[in-house]
């Protein structure tokens, strides 16, 4: 999802209390950077 947000131009990730889902965001940004993603995390 954020390697599709980055090509339809948005400028940032914007995560709304994220912290429930820590583990899992860190997992999924590991992989989207490897493929790419260099969108800023707000």
């Amino acid at each position: 999802m954020m390697l599709s947000l980055q090509a339809k131009g948005c400028h940032n990730i914007n995560l709304v209390s994220p912290t429930h889902v820590v583990p899992f965001i860190v997992d999924a940004l590991e992989l989207a950077v490897s493929k790419g993603l260099y969108l800023p995390l707000v």
